[in-house]
């Protein structure tokens, strides 16, 4: 309801429901990032007064129940949490490749490995903000500009999300089919869809074990990246022609 709202430029509305979502699990509130994206001539206002609401929610929480309020912010701090098919998010396929590679050369430092995460979500942030800087230049058309923008951004927040669940890859469904049948990728729709949906643990390629489980384990994932640089690869093709488009080819 939230991503309704906001494509139909009823951001009261979308903040609304995104606060809700966010009452109940707190990572939604990431979503208010799509305010600062949008052309909203309030989107500031909406912005922090959205976020000052859910710092309110947070607040009374503490004051009433500070102990449980505590608590809980330490036991999410410290809780490590499944990994692999259970949990294939890219912080925890990072530590599982660096975990392969003690094995075989001895321990790692843990600040290496945060370095490269949040190298990673870098990344990630930096080419989808360029990429959403480029379709507001290329591409004229509001509403079909701003529903590529919600699909990146959930794209976005299922890459660098420390703690993407299995059950959340159900976000990614719509961005994925979207882009699958842009008419640039009609030909390589039928692969990319077998590719989608091979995701299995119990397929092992022959002679590369330690490989095979990895990447199963991790499938999910390397579909949601795969995705994702289909969206950069249709934007950045579309900015390079350099000519405003009207409708979206996407």
């Amino acid at each position: 309801m939230a991503f309704y709202f906001y494509l139909k430029r009823r951001l009261v509305l979308f903040c609304v429901f995104a606060l809700l979502a966010a009452s109940f699990k707190m990572t939604p509130i990431f979503f208010l990032v799509l305010l600062l994206i949008s052309d909203h001539k309030k989107k500031y206002a909406y912005f922090v007064g959205a976020g000052s609401i859910f710092l309110a929610y947070l607040l009374i929480q503490y004051l009433i129940m500070p102990d449980m309020f505590t608590g809980f912010i330490r036991n999410a701090l410290s809780v490590v949490g499944e990994s692999g098919v259970v949990g294939p998010s890219t912080a925890k396929f990072v530590k599982e490749i660096f975990r392969l590679i003690s094995k075989m050369l001895g321990p790692v430092s843990p600040t290496l490995i945060s370095m490269v995460i949040i190298g990673l979500a870098a990344i990630v942030v930096f080419l989808s903000g360029r990429a959403c800087i480029l379709l507001k230049r290329t591409l004229t058309e509001h509403e079909d500009r701003q529903k590529i923008i919600l699909f990146l951004v959930c794209l976005v927040y299922a890459l660098i999300h420390p703690r993407f669940k299995d059950y959340a890859y159900m976000l990614l469904i719509v961005p994925s089919y979207y882009i699958m049948k842009n008419t640039r990728f009609t030909k390589a729709f039928p692969f990319i869809f077998i590719f989608a949906i091979l995701a299995s643990p119990h397929l092992m390629l022959p002679g590369i074990d330690i490989l095979s489980s990895v990447l199963w384990q991790y499938f999910p994932l390397m579909i949601a990246y795969t995705i994702w640089g289909l969206y950069l690869s249709e934007i950045f093709s579309q900015a390079h022609n350099k000519k405003p488009e009207t409708k979206s080819r996407v």
